[in-house]
């Protein structure tokens, strides 16, 4: 049996793979989609994307209910809360599956004549109906995903998803190749998951079915769809105030610029979206272990961890988004051409404003374990009410960038002033200036100095080649180390990093 430590470090080590691989595959497929399918075509993909972010809506925060109660069941010994748990929200997600069909279906045309001009009605009808349903099944899977992610199962789910993102890329690059257009990629992505459903389910049956599938309850407790629901529903306004912050600008860019134009600013955010995803792989595990801590009542583990995951968040997040800036325009130039060269601008502006944001991802997810993310919710919800009406007020002025523009400037200010206020205010781990002076500054004055120091010393040697761009990101690795000395105090390095170096070690030499 793995320890937290052990089981936190494995599953991050096979998430970082299966995100790796999926950044390979993309940056291989998109140059290759946009040349198939062409920028209208690509454009409609990317707002197919766009429009099941929405639908996320449909989970209704149960997905982070899970997060939160299952492993605070598992602490406490509540077994029949644990399993019944898991049953009824399997069953709220299947009732949610059958809704989200319902709406698809009736808002179909109104999708199609407000966002889809260009596309031909049977292209737009398949590949809708076909990534609807893909979605439809991915609802009751979460529950499986859930009930795994409580077990800190990481490693195994990242496997399954680097075996879809394989089958996927595969599937997509054959049916290019051979002239095929966007029902066929879309037909490949819901093949790919269908296939991954499929593992993963023989994984649970195998591993944990007998610990659930022939429970017997005396009587479903009264208190698990309450418990349930007083947390979901915060997360499901936060789904909200989320499709408000990131998933309505290729709508915007779609109604007022055309479809054309979605596909460069939707390659910048691919890019950023793989930024998010990286910080995720690495920190996105922590709600579990911080809503142990916090039945536990230990507010002292509570503030190390919390410390030292805003260390290396801010350490990784400073780093990406620089690499991004740094390096984007020569690898957009030699990446995609003119749609890259249009891309960059809109890059640069969301690197920025996303990395104060992500650089504080473990104060969300302290949060989310605490249950106090309605403090999170209230931050989001003006983010992206002002996001929304900044990029209405600016897109038909300044096209693209504009819209850009009304997502950084609300989250700089969210991030580097409300919601550390709020936190520091009302959960009461650390106050406001100590956050900024203790935890949260020293780290993120260092790394963008390191960040800037690096940028001087690559100006003369940036060119649009693959190799000159490889060698120049391996450059920039000296980074981690001079931060490392520099942020960790003594007491981090021989608590923390000693010891997982030591399992490290065991692991890879001495086996």
């Amino acid at each position: 049996m793995r320890d937290i430590k052990e089981s936190l470090a494995w599953g991050a080590l096979a998430r970082l793979l299966s995100y790796a691989s999926s950044c390979v595959i993309v940056l291989l497929l998109t140059p290759i989609m946009v040349g198939r399918l062409g920028e209208t075509g690509f454009g409609f993909w990317s707002l197919i994307g766009s429009l099941i972010g929405i639908s996320t809506f449909f989970d209704l925060g149960i997905s982070s209910s899970l997060k939160r109660f299952l492993p605070l069941y598992e602490v406490r010994g509540e077994k029949e809360k644990y399993y019944q748990t898991v049953i009824i929200s399997f069953s709220i997600f299947c009732a949610c599956s059958f809704v989200f069909l319902l709406f698809a279906f009736l808002l179909r045309h109104i999708i199609f004549n407000k966002f889809a001009q260009g596309i031909a009605p049977e292209t737009f009808l398949f590949v809708y109906s076909v990534v609807a349903t893909d979605f439809a099944i991915q609802l009751p899977m979460r529950v499986v995903v859930g009930f795994l992610e409580s077990k800190l199962e990481y490693d195994s789910l990242a496997f399954v998803e680097l075996g879809k993102a394989i089958t996927r890329g595969a599937g997509i690059y054959g049916v290019l190749r051979y002239g095929m257009g966007l029902e066929a990629v879309a037909s490949v992505c819901l093949g790919a998951n269908l296939l991954g459903h499929a593992f993963l389910l023989l994984y649970f049956r195998r591993r944990h079915w007998h610990t659930i599938g022939n429970k017997q309850f005396r009587a479903f407790s009264t208190e698990i769809l309450p418990e349930l629901l007083s947390y979901s529903w915060i997360n499901l306004l936060g789904s909200f105030t989320d499709i408000l912050r990131f998933r309505m600008d290729d709508f915007v860019i779609s109604r007022f610029l055309g479809l054309s134009l979605v596909t460069p600013y939707a390659i910048a955010m691919k890019l950023v979206n793989y930024f998010i995803e990286f910080i995720s792989v690495i920190m996105g595990q922590t709600v579990p272990v911080f809503s142990k801590f916090d039945a536990l009542g230990n507010r002292k583990s509570l503030l190390i961890a919390f410390t030292m995951l805003t260390k290396i968040s801010t350490a990784l997040s400073v780093y990406v988004g620089g690499v991004l800036i740094i390096f984007g325009k020569p690898f957009l130039d030699r990446w995609l051409g003119y749609p890259g060269k249009e891309a960059y601008p809109v890059l640069v502006i969301l690197s920025v404003a996303f990395v104060l944001a992500l650089a504080q991802y473990p104060m969300g997810n302290l949060m989310r374990g605490m249950s106090r993310h309605g403090i999170l919710l209230f931050c989001n919800l003006i983010e992206g009410v002002a996001n929304l009406v900044l990029s209405l007020l600016l897109v038909q002025r300044y096209g693209i960038l504009g819209v850009a523009i009304g997502t950084a400037v609300p989250m700089v200010i969210s991030k580097l002033l409300l919601q550390p206020y709020l936190f520091c205010k009302l959960v009461r781990l650390t106050t406001f200036n100590s956050y900024y002076r203790n935890i949260f500054g020293p780290p993120l004055i260092t790394s963008i100095v390191l960040v800037v120091i690096c940028w001087a010393l690559l100006i003369p040697f940036l060119k649009a080649t693959y190799p000159a761009l490889f060698l120049g990101v391996i450059a920039t690795t000296p980074y981690f180390i001079v931060f490392y000395w520099l942020v960790f105090s003594k007491e981090e390095k021989i608590n923390y990093f000693q010891p997982l170096y030591a399992q490290l070690s065991h692991r890879f030499f001495e086996k």
